[in-house]
């Protein structure tokens, strides 16, 4: 980690969060020159992404910690699919005329929770005055290669992805003329505490492990490399470290015009 780079860790789990945070301060101060004073150049604090007001207070002590200013914004918690209804097989068996009301959980932590993480950095990031590389500040958020392929008996978590992919390709386009970088990492499986051990053998014997390397990779490209925004890095256990995967192209001239003239219609939207 450079001595310069100051990093907030927040996580619904404070106490995990706060262990990390003194490893690293522990390194840093362990790899610091002889004789130098302890620096604490990492911090921890609490957010539940799924609220609103936990967000911004988490933003607004990263904030002060920071010394004003943020200039990285890694977008990376999320939860696993769940039972957004009963099963089929149950529903089938009611006739008693009773409707559930799904569970939109993941809905709300990857997706509804990514959009405030973004709307808060890119609030502040306008604050800020321009590097000498014309940037305000540079967002990566966590994806999923489920926002590009169909996985059946992933409903919810696949509409979740496939809308972070969205936001990105159109926001993170117009976000680019305005000194902001907004980019996405959309992995195959990674090791993580989201499924069980058991699953993760069975695709490490496959082969299909993404290794931990190729992902930090990606996302160090959204911090410093040459994605401007709007960009959707695949990262899966052949690619070299990672895949820029291009948008669909047009059907024709007049899907191309009609979203062109749909992109006119609402930039005052934003601008």
């Amino acid at each position: 980690m450079r001595s310069r780079i100051k990093t907030v860790v927040a996580d619904i789990n404070l106490t995990a969060a706060q262990a990390y945070v003194e490893a690293l301060n522990e390194k840093h101060s362990g790899s610091a020159a002889s004789g130098a004073s302890t620096q604490v150049i990492t911090s921890a604090v609490q957010v539940d992404i799924t609220r609103w007001d936990s967000q911004v207070k988490a933003f607004e002590a990263s904030l002060a910690f920071l010394g004003g200013q943020i200039d990285y914004v890694f977008a990376i918690a999320g939860i696993g699919e769940r039972a957004w209804l009963p099963k089929l097989g149950d529903l089938a068996l009611q006739s008693n005329g009773n409707f559930v009301k799904p569970d939109l959980s993941v809905i709300d932590a990857n997706l509804v929770g990514t959009l405030h993480t973004v709307s808060l950095a890119v609030q502040q990031m306008q604050r800020q005055e321009p590097d000498a590389g014309a940037f305000r500040g540079r967002i990566a958020v966590a994806a999923s290669v489920c926002g590009f392929y169909c996985v059946p008996s992933l409903p919810v978590y696949t509409a979740a992805k496939h809308g972070v992919i969205g936001f990105v390709r159109s926001y993170g386009k117009l976000l680019a003329g305005h000194g902001i970088a907004l980019n996405a990492v959309c992995p195959l499986i990674v090791r993580t505490a989201i499924s069980r051990e058991e699953f993760y053998e069975d695709v490490e014997a496959r082969g299909l492990v993404v290794p931990m390397e190729k992902v930090v990779a990606a996302f160090r490209e959204c911090m410093s490399g040459s994605t401007v925004g709007g960009e959707c890095l695949e990262v899966g256990p052949k690619t070299d470290p990672f895949d820029v995967r291009g948008v669909a192209g047009y059907l024709d001239l007049e899907s191309e015009e009609s979203c062109n003239l749909l992109n006119v219609r609402a930039m005052s939207y934003h601008v």
